[in-house]
């Protein structure tokens, strides 16, 4: 409790300046009278017993700095000190402090955007329950790693793999498509992002609506009862100005009516992060937009699904991946696939998820996010040189008024800052001790300097030899 008094205290004297001078001038004042009352009733004469005084005191100066520093916090004085130093530096050469502002601006803005895009690819997860859980089944071919499969094959996964809690599927791609929200008046055409999703891909995700409710299973079916669509929180927001009374409402996606049945959470974009969407459709609504989408998701060589899946608690990758593998030939044996097709259609394998369908990728992208990072940190490095070669530029500038300052055989220091209380009230009380003061001034060189902030620091310069004056100051 006596710490945070403490500081309290030391805070609240960067703003009680003036009182804390006064009250610091009065008290020196009264020991110094007490000391010349005292050597005056020793014996001394007045002049003899303020000079004693004096000299018994000490530096006044140095006694000054040293209350100050208990009263306040001095880092914290030097730190504003610094910025408003900082800020005549800049206000004074205006065209120089822009240029350097607008070299580091452009280095550090792209610095951040190229952080920010490779942050949003590869270190952050999904906004779904337990990311780490969620795993994509790839198929390993011979020719190369692929992140499709047909619609049979995931009927067949989802209904006999034992080892994952759910097994979703989305389409491979996207779809552009034309929305009419003709249930509130409006007959202009928006272009939207869609994608068909399987109907437990929220469920296995583990995302909740925020509003109303997600795509279940019974959505997904081809004699379901009505047409559904989710929205993304921020489709929602941008076309419907977050209204909450959309729910139920009708609207046309390509000429098709669907009723919004729920909103997806805030930041929920779906698993493809490259290719965020702005509405779900169930699976087996594709068809309706496109005649030729039952046929391909029929179809036992049909690879236009996405699938990922979420490992049951304690169940390890590798042991999942067998499982489906081993569900997986025997489904290319029971559609009679000779041994040498299903070789060349080869096995599958689990790879993480936790960043979605990027997550295949994660190499490729982890390479190219290398090279950028190596790219736009020299163009860092080029800016800071630019500043550097504008303040040596600017240095050069002033080397005349440095070397003036080095070789000026006399110099005094000054502050901007005026004199305060003390100094004042002594020279008023002892009229003598101003023109001894001024007396040491014109009998020891003193040298002329005006600092930028800061406290008075009464400093004196005794030297004999002007040579060895100068070399003091280099």
């Amino acid at each position: 409790m006596h710490r945070l008094r403490a500081i309290f205290r030391r805070l609240l004297g960067l703003f009680q300046t003036t009182t804390d001078e006064a009250e610091m001038a009065e008290e020196i004042r009264a020991h110094l009278d007490g000391l010349i009352e005292r050597n005056a009733a020793a014996g001394m004469s007045p002049k003899e017993a303020s000079y004693a005084a004096w000299r018994t005191f000490g530096g006044v100066a140095y006694l000054q700095d040293r209350c100050r520093d208990e009263r306040r916090s001095v880092w914290i004085e030097h730190l504003l000190q610094d910025l408003r130093f900082g800020a005549r530096s800049l206000r004074k050469d205006f065209g120089f402090s822009v240029v350097a502002v607008l070299i580091l601006g452009l280095g550090i803005g792209v610095n951040t955007a190229v952080f920010t895009t490779i942050d949003n690819l590869l270190r952050r997860a999904l906004p779904v329950v337990d990311p780490d859980q969620l795993v994509v089944v790839a198929n390993v071919r011979p020719s190369g790693v692929s992140d499709t499969l047909s619609y049979p094959v995931y009927e067949r996964f989802r209904d006999h793999a034992q080892s994952f809690g759910g097994i979703l599927a989305i389409t491979q791609n996207s779809s552009r498509r034309s929305l009419v929200a003709t249930g509130l008046g409006q007959n202009d055409a928006v272009p939207v992002q869609s994608r068909g999703v399987s109907g437990n891909f929220f469920s296995v995700l583990g995302v909740q609506a925020f509003s109303g409710r997600t795509v279940t299973p019974d959505d997904d079916r081809k004699d379901a009862p009505r047409p559904v669509v989710v929205l993304s929180y921020a489709f929602w927001q941008r076309q419907f100005g977050g209204d909450p009374d959309l729910l139920g409402t009708t609207i046309l996606l390509d000429n098709v009516a669907l009723a919004i049945v729920g909103i997806a959470p805030r930041g929920f974009l779906g698993v493809d992060t490259a290719h965020p969407e702005d509405l779900w459709v169930p699976l087996q609504m594709l068809p309706v937009f496109e005649p030729g989408a039952r046929r391909q998701l029929r179809s036992i060589g049909g690879n236009v699904l996405f699938l990922m899946g979420r490992l049951r608690s304690g169940v390890q990758r590798e042991t999942a991946s067998a499982e489906l593998d081993l569900i997986f030939q025997g489904w290319l044996v029971d559609e009679g696939y000779p041994a040498i097709n299903r070789m060349n259609i080869g096995k599958i394998d689990l790879q993480p998820g936790r960043a979605g369908r990027l997550a295949r990728n994660r190499a490729q992208i982890a390479a190219l996010a290398a090279i950028l990072m190596v790219v736009v940190g020299l163009v860092l490095v080029i800016a800071c040189a630019n500043v550097a070669s504008l303040l040596l530029a600017r240095l050069t500038v002033r080397q005349r008024e440095f070397g003036v300052r080095a070789a000026h055989p006399r110099c005094s220091i000054q502050s901007d800052r005026p004199r305060n209380g003390f100094e004042g009230s002594i020279q008023h009380r002892d009229g003598w001790f101003r023109s001894e003061v001024e007396q040491s001034a014109r009998r020891a060189p003193a040298c002329t300097l005006r600092l930028p902030t800061g406290r008075h620091r009464p400093l004196r310069a005794h030297a004999s030899k002007p040579q060895e004056r100068r070399s003091r100051f280099r």
